[in-house]
């Protein structure tokens, strides 16, 4: 057993006297080696504390390979114990995703569907209607292929089955000629009569029945 080993092993048993525990913690410092020793050597003294008075009664001296044995102990209760926390940890980090992908996990995008001239109109758009938990929610893009186009204000309107029409939203085309826009409406898909895009008088220049 290296002196260092000794030294280790005498420092976490308190046997060290007070001005070479001193010299001892600086060599700490600057030693991996003997650090790593003192922290395999941790648990030596809670193993001795389970030692009584009775069990040291006539007892033969200690063997040499008493501490090489109480080393690979410790060991072994400290990989145990690594392994035993990175398996808590790893469940977990399971949990957590799962509890993530439960509670912000969104329904798929439904498919983008074209819709219809009403009147003859320099717009083109697609829109989706994809359930949510309190209706629909609705997602449009559309295109002015004419000049000025932000100069077009324009409106986004559903009607349901009773024939009541809701303004979602209202918009007007951005420079580039493309605007997109996305609005809720409290109703499940399959009580949406018809998507328009209209002007903001109520003009429908675009229109899609649903479901499609």
């Amino acid at each position: 057993m290296s002196e260092s080993c000794i030294s280790a092993a005498a420092y976490v048993l308190g046997a060290l006297p007070p001005d070479e525990r001193a010299d001892f913690e600086e060599h700490l410092e600057s030693c991996a080696d003997c650090r790593r020793s003192v922290r395999e050597l941790a648990g030596v003294p809670g193993l001795l504390s389970r030692v009584g008075p009775n069990d040291l009664a006539d007892a033969p001296p200690a063997p040499d390979t008493l501490l090489p044995r109480l080393l690979r102990a410790v060991r072994r209760r400290n990989r145990r114990r690594r392994w035993a926390v990175a398996a808590v940890a790893a469940a977990a980090v399971v949990a957590a995703v799962l509890t993530t992908v439960q509670l912000t996990g969104e329904p798929t995008p439904s498919p983008v569907v074209a819709m219809r001239q009403v009147v003859d109109t320099p717009i083109t758009a697609g829109v989706s209607v994809t359930p949510e938990a309190s209706g629909a929610r609705l997602w449009m893009t559309c295109r002015y292929h004419g000049h000025d186009p932000w100069t077009k204000p324009y409106a986004l309107v559903v009607t349901d089955e009773a024939g009541v029409r809701h303004r979602l939203a209202t918009w007007r085309v951005g420079p580039d000629g493309k605007a997109s826009v996305t609005a809720s409406v409290d109703m499940p898909p399959d009580q949406i009569a018809t998507v328009e895009l209209t002007t903001l008088d109520g003009r429908p220049l675009l229109r899609l029945r649903h479901p499609a």
